[in-house]
């Protein structure tokens, strides 16, 4: 039987976060490299797979990327110009 006390949603989000954001760049790159063997991410925009250094550094995030690629990010900016 499970004693701990339920927790929402939101602070396990919260915990998971601070903990993504405190790693050393090692620790990222680490992760970066279990969680995507191939060296390529998915665009959440475009949904092109592309290198590492296509998307800008996000420590909150798992991999330590943003999930949307450089080109979608300007393209973004413009449309908001």
């Amino acid at each position: 039987m499970d004693r701990r006390t339920p927790e929402s949603d939101g602070e396990r989000q919260r915990r998971r976060r601070a903990r993504n954001v405190a790693r050393e760049p090692w620790q990222v790159e680490r992760d970066r490299r279990r969680l995507r063997p191939g060296g390529l991410k998915t665009c959440a925009r475009c949904r092109r797979s592309l290198p590492f250094h296509a998307f800008p550094d996000r420590t909150r995030e798992r991999d330590g990327l943003d999930t949307r690629c450089y080109g979608c990010i300007a393209a973004a900016r413009a449309a908001r110009a």
